[in-house]
């Protein structure tokens, strides 16, 4: 499936699709774009600071509720991760790659980004079935280990699994690693979201002879 925009409109979703799939893809059409992806950095600093401070218990707290709710709204994307995996169809990739070359294959890479939907909603339930249960949610005693290993399951799933979209297309194309690299987010067509920088258009793909 070469990444063919022609077929689009404004928000990224196929002009004649007007089915469920299409719905949440409009919606995701408005929300890649000006998502900020920068707090991620920052919030693995912030939570060390607090447990440094001993406050280890809003690490926790804080670490288990916003994994559950973050996690869980990927669910806007399991439609569309469902019509990527079971029916071939354009699915999640209709709003989720304005940033890709346009001459490369994307189909790989939108089914890695469907099966990221998926680890996340996992993990979703996970914290969400904690998060529920006042006793489990900032246990008594056990604190530190509690920390290590809900942060730990939530940044390395979180992270890895959003990071094989991007693994699935450089596999493909080896050769293109670095111009992979150097080009503004896949996601958002941006280098960086809050501060509005990078050029917000596809990157032009290169010359051949």
């Amino acid at each position: 499936m070469l990444n063919d925009t022609a077929a689009f409109n404004s928000t990224g979703v196929a002009e004649d699709q007007v089915t469920l799939v299409g719905l949440f893809n409009q919606l995701l059409a408005l929300l890649f774009p000006i998502w900020p992806w920068e707090p991620f950095i920052v919030m693995p600093f912030a939570l060390e600071i607090l447990r440094a401070k001993r406050k280890t218990g809003l690490s926790v707290g804080f670490v288990t509720i916003f994994a559950a709710v973050f996690c869980l709204a990927h669910g806007v994307g399991f439609v569309q991760a469902i019509d990527t995996v079971f029916y071939g169809g354009s699915g999640i990739c209709a709003c989720a790659l304005p940033g890709a070359p346009d001459d490369i294959d994307t189909k790989a890479m939108c089914n890695m980004m469907a099966i990221h939907i998926f680890l996340m909603l996992l993990m979703g339930v996970f914290f969400a079935r904690i998060a529920l249960s006042p006793s489990r949610r900032v246990p008594v005693g056990g604190l530190e280990a509690v920390y290590c290993s809900r942060a730990a399951l939530f940044f390395v799933v979180g992270g890895v699994s959003q990071g094989i979209p991007y693994w699935a297309v450089t596999f493909q194309y080896p050769e293109r690693f670095e111009e992979f690299m150097r080009a503004d987010g896949f996601y958002s067509a941006r280098g960086c979201v809050l501060l509005s920088c990078g050029s917000h258009r596809r990157p032009a793909a290169p010359q051949r002879d």
